[in-house]
């Protein structure tokens, strides 16, 4: 059985697009979808953003899958965007977590770690199965988007951190200590040096249109934030296109395993 963790359906879209015989329901908010790729079963599910989501997706699973099930033939996959706080990592650029730091953030400008999970399975499907094109980094799990540069700087330099999302380490945490084998893959949205929009906290809200709307509103009045929704939106294009196809490539080598 292979399990896949998606904050967004456009994260894990070439996973589902790929699953035969698939159904879909719907449970504490958290949608999954049921079929199989390879004859093999696999479950993806759709958790929403940040701490909160993610854990109530990860519990879920664990209660309706993995509770009375052995290790035999299990894997577990988190995918989706991430930020770069690496000079090294650029937009579009696919990266396999080496490991996880949990980041606190008192405030703006402070952050620390005090967990990090170590992912050693992550090289079962790291640069064997892309063929060097993906890179193995360090990643960290922050409580909000880190939109500024400058705090991108101070979390690499201070916690030698190169990617960050908001979701993994929370899935991770549940399913290592189940001794579960678990990757993360995530494709780069936006680098060292982009600024995102400052309101880009909102998409985590529900609804395709409230965001739409939200995200032009805040371009008209102002104009100021309409480079920054350009540079965001052509990065998630291409951050979306390289991680569909990274996606079909790590989920056909799982599903073999």
């Amino acid at each position: 059985m292979l399990i896949v963790f998606g904050a967004l359906k456009i994260e894990i879209a070439a996973v589902l697009g790929l699953m035969e015989d698939a159904s879909i329901s719907k449970a504490r908010d958290i949608i999954l979808h049921e079929g199989t790729i390879n004859r093999k079963d696999v479950i993806v599910a759709i958790t929403g953003m940040g701490k909160q989501n993610a854990q109530k997706a990860v519990d879920l699973v664990i209660e309706k899958y993995l509770k009375n099930k052995g290790r035999e033939d299990i894997n577990i996959l988190s995918a989706g965007f991430c930020g770069s706080t690496s000079k090294r990592l650029k937009a579009g650029d696919i990266v396999f977590y080496s490991s996880i730091k949990k980041i606190d953030s008192p405030n703006t400008s402070d952050f620390r770690s005090k967990a990090t999970l170590g992912l050693k399975s992550y090289k079962i499907i790291g640069s064997k199965a892309l063929n060097g094109l993906a890179a193995a980094a360090a990643g960290g799990t922050v409580p909000r988007i880190i939109t500024q540069p400058r705090h991108k700087k101070k979390i690499c330099s201070g916690l030698v951190v190169e990617a960050i999302d908001l979701e993994s380490y929370w899935i991770g945490r549940k399913i290592l200590s189940r001794g579960l084998p678990f990757y993360c893959i995530r494709s780069v949205s936006d680098a060292i040096e982009d600024r995102l929009p400052g309101y880009f906290g909102t998409f985590s809200k529900p609804g395709t249109f409230f965001r739409i709307i939200r995200s032009c509103f805040f371009s008209i009045i102002n104009p100021r934030e309409l480079r920054s929704n350009i540079v965001t939106l052509k990065n998630i294009k291409k951050a979306r296109s390289r991680l569909d196809s990274a996606l079909g490539t790590a989920v056909s080598c799982l599903t073999d395993l």
